[in-house]
């Protein structure tokens, strides 16, 4: 596969993202998805500038519209992170997208924020309960029953319990989506500036 031989030439440059003395993380790939990291916006660059060349010379392109930005930093002697919102990451002279610290990218089918926690998708959870309410209401619609028959179906407390079951089962998920704030850190020292590519 492509991206193999791509992981395989990042993993050998310097700059990746140091996670303990002796380990760096420069790349993560899963079919077409891929993420680069770095401890600072430099080494991303230079990072990203292997990876476009590398796609360049098989027909290929990344995609700046597609693609995202994250470059987090932690405030020095506060222990609190912040984000960078300035583009630092350019494709075919197209300003990578950067992340602020309310935006979430997605990447395997989850959303992660500037602090690296899951986000889910309110936008995708009101569309899964829409087609549940839809479906339960397309089969009273046509189920043969008088139209007053099917107003109580409707309105019965079994339809309604459903909908709540499920609205229920995801409000532990937004009420975390409501509270994460941005004084979340790693208590890193210094002020070391990390940086993921998302694409």
């Amino acid at each position: 596969m492509v991206l193999d031989e791509l992981v395989c030439k990042l993993e050998e440059m310097d700059g990746g993202l140091t996670i303990s003395e002796s380990r760096e993380v420069k790349v993560l790939a899963y079919a077409d998805d891929l993420i680069l990291f770095a401890n600072d916006h430099r080494a991303a660059n230079r990072l990203l500038k292997v990876a476009t060349e590398f796609f360049r010379e098989r027909g290929l392109a990344l995609n700046a519209t597609k693609s995202a930005a994250l470059s987090v930093g932690v405030v020095p002697g506060k222990k609190q992170l912040y984000t960078h919102t300035k583009n630092l990451f350019y494709v075919g002279g197209k300003a990578i997208p950067q992340l602020t610290p309310d935006d979430y990218f997605k990447y395997l089918g989850s959303r992660y924020n500037f602090t690296g926690q899951v986000r889910p998708s309110v936008e995708l959870l009101k569309a899964q309960l829409a087609r549940v309410l839809k479906a339960q209401l397309a089969r009273v619609q046509s189920a043969p029953l008088k139209p007053a028959q099917k107003t109580r179906t409707v309105r019965s407390a079994k339809t309604r319990s459903k909908a709540d079951h499920r609205a229920r089962a995801c409000g532990s998920q937004i009420r975390e989506l409501l509270s994460v704030g941005p004084d979340h850190s790693e208590g890193t020292e210094g002020c070391r500036q990390k940086c993921a590519l998302v694409r």
